[in-house]
């Protein structure tokens, strides 16, 4: 006779009352209990995951079932303790790689990550109903009963199933930031860092950070992934995003899956045992990996009208692992345009459900004074970073985005007037260097950066999008006409077509629209 486990197996001995009043003690009573003890909040109905306040009470069903079917009999083997317990390692080993998932992902900051009820859900929630469930579910479908009660299993199962893909779709905050310090949620207003503080924020009309007054939206079309890298991470109350509401937060509306989510692990340890602390890092040559690709560009007739990207998104049914592009850095009309912003970038990723690896050059007018620099940025989990590299106007640019021979993802803008150049190698660092020199000088860390590659390939010039000042939309800068050419895309063959130029449409005005591709490239021009 397969045995229970001494102490879990002892609600499911006796009947199935006690089964799912064990289960349900664990979540949801359990979870609510953490929440209302540790983060002072009491559970609404409205405000939870569907899989927490209805989907677990259903597994709850499912064992109780389980259990009624088990009743006075032996478990079968396959349900017994030593497999019992084997899952119930498998599902706690999932909740950590979730756990690891979801942080790197962005779906929670690091405070909601460690909050009492996320800690509870990952250690206590899935081990011990993962347990209940194999025992009794998979137990109580061995063995002869009733057909209803059994049928009762499998659709309690499959409704939790259909919860959790309902959840993924429709974030809610889950798990409030925490203050470990104090032993008590953070302050608010919550800055919006995070898919569900975003979505949780736009439900309940919350401030964004640094302002006083309630995020609104108000463009008709919405930014894809990624705000405009800007020379400091906004937190003051002169700019602001306006809306959660951006392309961006539809990455995470999935969870990772396990395979996903053990990779991640492992690259991060990788990662953490290779990074340089300091000192210079040795590069490989991004020119043995960016070859040109074969095949013709290829013209189209109508474009997609975007909130803040004009230029051309290549799509594969296959992962890009480079892509590059040159430009000349334009002169803003600054008397024009005397306060306003645009970003010039290739990169890989950005559409929903991806993340975007990217480098480029900001311009702006402050004051009608043209400023200009070079960044790196993984939208939406990682802030924009600013190269300690001088780029001027007229200065002839290289951005490069690629999987290096090592495996490792590198961003590198290179200034091909001045001869010097910005790396960021992925789970390592990022730095200045001269070009040729093989090495940069450390100028900060990057190893929480984890890029798994996308579909796209990405030639932009960004405006500001739902970025704002004051009352007044902060437009997109008169930056003429720039020519995107020497493109690279790491595809057996590719083209650029019309379907996939977009154009910047702020209230049914164009601001800057993409010319048709021609044989080594396109431009993009200022139309506002």
């Amino acid at each position: 006779m397969s045995a229970y486990l001494p102490v879990l197996g002892a609600a499911l001995r006796h009947g199935p009352l006690l089964a799912a009043g064990a289960m349900l003690a664990v979540s949801p009573a359990g979870f609510a209990l953490v929440a209302a003890t540790f983060e002072r909040r009491l559970m609404r109905i409205r405000g939870e995951f569907t899989a927490l306040v209805f989907g677990d009470p259903l597994l709850a069903v499912a064992v109780a079932a389980g259990a009624w079917l088990l009743r006075g009999r032996a478990l079968p083997a396959p349900a017994g303790a030593p497999y019992g317990v084997a899952w119930m390692t498998v599902m706690f080993v999932f909740g950590l790689v979730q756990w690891r998932g979801e942080l790197r992902a962005g779906f929670y900051t690091r405070a909601q990550a460690l909050s009492p009820t996320k800690i509870w859900h990952q250690l206590a929630v899935y081990p011990l109903l993962g347990y209940w469930m194999w025992t009794a579910g998979l137990g109580g479908l061995l063995v002869p009963g009733e057909l209803a009660a059994r049928a009762t299993i499998l659709v309690c199962v499959l409704a939790w199933l259909a919860a959790n893909i309902y959840d993924r779709l429709h974030p809610k905050l889950g798990h409030p930031p925490y203050d470990w310090r104090r032993l008590r949620p953070c302050r608010q207003p919550w800055p919006p860092q995070s898919v569900s503080l975003r979505a949780y924020l736009s439900v309940n009309g919350e401030v964004s950070p640094g302002t006083g007054t309630a995020a609104t939206a108000t463009l008709n079309t919405e930014p894809r992934t990624g705000l405009l890298p800007a020379r400091q991470p906004v937190r003051s109350g002169t700019m602001r995003t306006s809306s959660p509401h951006t392309k961006a937060r539809t990455f995470m509306h999935n969870r990772a899956p396990a395979k996903a989510g053990l990779a991640a692990l492992a690259a991060a340890v990788a990662f953490a045992l290779t990074a340089a602390v300091s000192g210079p890092t040795a590069l490989a040559a991004p020119n043995a990996v960016l070859t040109r690709a074969a095949g013709d560009l290829q013209h189209g007739t109508e474009f997609t009208k975007d909130g803040n990207w004009a230029g051309y998104v290549v799509h594969s049914g296959q992962h890009i692992n480079q892509v590059s592009g040159e430009w000349t850095i334009p002169e803003l009309n600054c008397q024009q345009t005397p306060n306003s912003l645009a970003a010039v970038w290739a990169g890989i990723g950005g559409m929903p459900r991806q993340l975007l690896l990217q480098t480029g050059v900001s311009d702006s007018c402050k004051g009608g004074v043209e400023q200009e620099w070079a960044w790196w940025e993984m939208a939406p989990t990682y802030n924009p970073v600013t190269f300690s590299l001088i780029v001027r106007a007229g200065d002839q640019m290289q951005a490069s985005v690629y999987r290096d021979q090592a495996g490792q993802w590198v961003t590198r803008i290179d200034n091909l007037t001045t001869g010097w150049s910005g790396w960021m190698i992925a789970g390592q660092t990022y730095g200045v260097g001269r070009d040729g020199a093989g090495s940069f000088t450390n100028a900060g860390s990057a190893r929480d950066v984890i890029f798994f590659g996308s579909t796209t390939a990405d030639w932009i010039v960004e405006g500001p999008g739902l970025i704002e000042t004051g009352s007044n939309f902060l437009p997109i800068s008169d930056f003429g006409t720039v020519r995107f050419y020497g493109l690279r895309a790491g595809l057996s063959r590719w083209s650029l077509t019309a379907s996939e130029g977009d154009e910047i449409s702020y209230h049914n005005r164009l601001m800057a629209v993409p010319a048709l591709p021609g044989s080594d490239g396109f431009s993009v021009s200022y139309t506002g």
